[in-house]
């Protein structure tokens, strides 16, 4: 069903893998935005904050400044948003930088559509027994890189699809039922990250296809928790 509060403010418009929508002939860009390790759980942690409160709270901490930015929607429960801004790249980041205390890595909705068409052609590795493979990316918090190489790790096979896009092959450990062995653990998507960052310089985010994929079919329908963006 339409939203009536949505179609008083915007018009949704689509064009050939572009999304995004028009506000008064402004066009506003669809961002993606990946909060480092939020939602994540383990030893030492603090109880996990439901993600509609993220959306609250970072809202609310949005409204606070002058440059348009809301979060729209999101997928999962490990900090995976999508925001609406008619500001650049540059300033959306600046604008994320440590807000309520995160680090987070944000790339154009466009980018991170390509990234998952780069996927499809992606060869899995070759069966070992006792593993699965989990496919993923891992994202830059900045403008990328310009040169230098990733290495392939233990926990996971890696290569650069673009200065600010690297693949992913997740390594994980199964038990004789092959379902996940906990007490067998590699790592989690952030240590993925922290091994790209050891070998790249800047904040760089992974998460897996499926969540990224989750994430930017909701472009398509995201919802609008009626925070006011200014006109």
């Amino acid at each position: 069903m339409a939203n009536p509060a949505l179609e008083r403010n915007v018009r949704c418009v689509r064009a050939p893998q572009h999304w995004g929508v028009k506000r008064r002939k402004e066009f506003v860009a669809i961002y993606a935005v990946f909060g480092v390790g939020v939602g994540n759980l383990g030893r030492g942690r603090a109880p996990r904050r439901l993600m509609a409160q993220w959306v609250e709270m970072l809202n609310r901490h949005l409204s606070q400044r002058h440059l348009s930015v809301r979060i729209v929607d999101f997928f999962g429960h490990t900090g995976n948003f999508l925001a609406d801004s008619v500001s650049t790249l540059e300033e959306v980041t600046a604008r994320f930088k440590r807000l309520c205390d995160t680090d987070w890595v944000v790339r154009p909705n466009d980018e991170v559509r390509a990234a998952l068409t780069a996927l499809a052609g992606a060869c899995e590795p070759e069966d070992e027994h006792g593993i699965r493979w989990t496919l993923g990316l891992a994202f830059h918090g900045g403008t990328g890189t310009t040169c230098g190489t990733v290495a392939t790790t233990p926990r996971a096979v890696l290569w650069k699809i673009s200065r600010c896009t690297i693949g992913v092959w997740k390594r994980d450990n199964l038990d004789a039922d092959e379902t996940l062995d906990r007490d067998r653990r590699s790592g989690d998507w952030g240590a993925i990250s922290n091994d790209i960052e050891r070998q790249l310089e800047g904040l760089w985010t992974a998460r897996s296809r499926r969540t990224i994929d989750g994430l930017i079919r909701k472009a398509e329908t995201a919802k609008w928790y009626g925070v006011s963006t200014p006109v």
